[in-house]
């Protein structure tokens, strides 16, 4: 109780100090333009992902203003007949911007005005540049397919071994679960060393057979987030996570980036003198928590999402979020 007061009374003088001193910076801007903002003016420029203008996108901005996070100004309009769309006001640091329209997928944008880390220009009481034009690339739904997609928290059933899990089935092959034919095998190693800060946690994701395997690519700022398709080929055999730390430092970290998705290619059939005729694709959108298993000290467990195309040749991978191949009510939602 006692640090409570004495940090609310630091922050009462802080803030009297402010109100005496009038132009003290807070957060590395002047009090009047922290609470009051500077003028901002931005243009949009909204295209679908084939560079054709679309008009009439409706565009929600908020030029943040102040502390408070709900603290601004909210301007709302459509794009018009060349796909722009203009907004001016007054704005403190940052504008949150939406764009959406039927027909194709929710994109979102934040453009800085200030950073406390970058230098910010302004003049005559403008943030600098003025009236920037800001390219947005509002993705057209193509042909959505079902597709069998989950969330699966895999239970490993021993440690340094791998395990292949079906995607079709949602689950380990037999005899470990319920699968029928292995798309990649997950085999995950730990390494306890007497503490419970002090360990090596690795994950293997392989290929079943050549050719088959895991590319790595960067998720786009958009509610569908991934291409439209999978890669044809230049697939590789093997994905790795690791963790290894001690109790006072990271000696190694190789962790799942939010900002990129995995494709996957698997079930390669070939004819008799080894060409392809046939493979499936789908992609991972997110690996994580993956080492230990409260249930089984023996083993392991991961867990990912996945979206898994079930028709062979077909390497379409924008998901129809009503048309889950597993139980439509349970998954009924999930991104696209």
């Amino acid at each position: 109780m006692k640090r409570l007061i004495h940090s609310c009374l630091i922050v009462v003088l802080a803030f009297s100090s402010a109100d005496v001193l009038g132009e003290q910076e807070i957060m590395g801007m002047t009090r009047d333009v922290y609470f009051n903002g500077l003028l901002g003016k931005l243009t949009f420029y909204v295209k679908d992902s084939r560079g054709i203008l679309v008009s009439n996108a409706t565009v929600t901005v908020f030029y943040k203003l102040g502390g408070s996070d709900s603290a601004g100004n909210d301007f709302n309009g459509v794009t018009d007949a060349n796909g722009m769309f203009t907004v001016e006001g007054k704005c403190t640091r940052q504008a949150i911007c939406s764009f959406s329209k039927e027909g194709h997928y929710f994109t979102s944008h934040t453009h800085f005005f200030f950073r406390e880390s970058v230098k910010s220009d302004s003049k005559d009481g403008r943030w600098q540049p003025w009236n920037p034009t800001i390219e947005i690339t509002l993705k057209e739904k193509r042909n959505p397919i079902p597709m069998y997609a989950k969330t699966a928290k895999v239970s490993l059933p021993k440690r340094n071994e791998p395990f292949g899990f079906d995607f079709k089935a949602g689950d380990l092959v037999k005899p470990h679960g319920k699968g029928e034919q292995a798309d990649l095998f997950f085999r995950c190693n730990i390494e306890e060393r007497g503490h419970f800060f002090d360990f090596k946690t690795e994950l293997f994701v392989t290929a079943v057979q050549p050719e088959e395997g895991i590319i790595v690519n960067p998720t786009e700022t958009s509610q569908f987030r991934s291409a439209y398709e999978a890669q044809e080929s230049g697939y590789e055999p093997q994905y790795y996570l690791v963790t290894d730390r001690t109790q006072a430092k990271t000696l190694q970290t190789i962790e799942w980036n939010n900002a990129e998705y995995l494709t996957f290619r698997s079930r390669i059939v070939r004819d008799d003198e080894g060409n392809i005729i046939s493979s499936h694709y789908g992609k991972i959108v997110s690996m994580r928590n993956y080492g230990f298993d409260e249930k089984n000290p023996n083993g392991a467990s991961v867990t990912f999402t996945y979206y898994f195309n079930p028709t062979p040749n077909d390497r379409n991978i924008e998901y129809d979020p009503n048309e889950n191949l597993f139980d439509k009510k349970k998954y009924r939602g999930m991104a696209p």
